[in-house]
């Protein structure tokens, strides 16, 4: 039996919306990462989920 860490609900919400906008990337050949609330491409932040909802950070 393992134990996990459960995820807050604001990061599994944040990732639930991010990911679209991952997978464009990652056509794209683009490194993407997801941490918390904030997406990554190549290592820059580029998007952020605030308020229930995605936003450019640039």
């Amino acid at each position: 039996m393992g134990v996990g860490i459960q995820r807050p609900q604001l990061h599994r919400e944040a990732r639930q919306a991010l990911f679209p906008h991952s997978k464009e990337a990652e056509a794209q050949h683009e490194r993407v990462r997801i941490v918390g609330n904030k997406m990554f491409v190549n290592n820059v932040a580029r998007k952020k989920f605030v308020n229930g909802r995605v936003v450019d950070i640039n």
